[in-house]
């Protein structure tokens, strides 16, 4: 019984965060829909301040997430359908989404936060945010992701070396891909919602980066023709893009 009421008082409070992020959006006050969306958090801070910064990073992803659909929704404030989906989308994150295990939504979890706190950066760029400070965010968000995507995988020696090698490989790629995305500016509007090419890119970049990692660090048996279908698919889909951009552009 007791269990039955701590789910249905997890499940509601987890609801009433994701509307009044939403309503707050909806009044115009996205700093005070990101403080809802931190203090949603509160057992991150229920610890000593010791164990705090720990807490957050083994949260990044949670906080990623929360905070891009606030500056995304901000973004789309005259276009209510889109904050009502983001809505949706943020309750099904917090109830399902978010407290799995499993490998594969772990890998799904750190997809979802680099596609959309790339896309919230492009938005903060479109909105004439600090360059550096921007560019900065990416390295952060893309370290994040590459590193909860890390602990899906069940190996419990991996060396930290390696580990946070990897980490900070995939966040290079991503600033380099930030950076020429950035030099090249492309976006693209659907229905009033604009979408940048960077937003693309990346979720094409990690999805191949993170099953051809994954595979590799977990052990499992990786052939040739699989690593070399990844690739094909992202350089193929990634030239495609290009291609399409620059027939828009001339």
């Amino acid at each position: 019984m007791k269990n039955q009421i701590a789910r249905i008082a997890y499940k509601s409070f987890n609801i009433a965060v994701a509307l009044s992020v939403a309503g707050l959006v909806l009044l115009e006050l996205p700093a005070l829909a990101v403080i809802v969306v931190v203090a949603g958090k509160w057992r991150t801070f229920a610890v000593r301040p010791y164990y705090w910064l720990k807490n957050i990073r083994a949260n990044s992803c949670d906080f990623i997430v929360g905070i891009s659909l606030v500056v995304l929704m901000s973004y789309a404030v005259s276009l209510n359908v889109y904050i009502y989906a983001m809505t949706l989308f943020y309750i099904v994150w917090l109830l399902w989404i978010k407290p799995s295990k499993a490998s594969g939504i772990v890998g799904v979890q750190a997809v979802t936060a680099q596609v959309l706190g790339s896309a919230a950066l492009w938005t903060l760029l479109l909105l004439e945010w600090n360059f550096y400070g921007l560019f900065l965010l990416v390295f952060l968000v893309a370290s994040s992701s590459m590193r909860h995507m890390l602990g899906a995988t069940s190996i419990k020696d991996l060396q930290p070396a390696i580990r946070r090698t990897l980490v900070f490989g995939y966040a290079v790629i991503q600033l380099f891909l930030a950076f020429f995305s950035w030099m090249w500016f492309v976006v693209y509007t659907y229905n009033g919602i604009t979408i940048s090419q960077y937003a693309l890119l990346s979720l094409l970049v990690s999805i191949s980066w993170f099953i051809i990692v994954y595979h590799a660090v977990a052990n499992i048996e990786v052939k040739k023709s699989n690593v070399r279908q990844q690739m094909v698919f992202l350089y193929v889909t990634v030239l495609f893009i290009v291609l399409f951009s620059y027939t828009q552009l001339t």
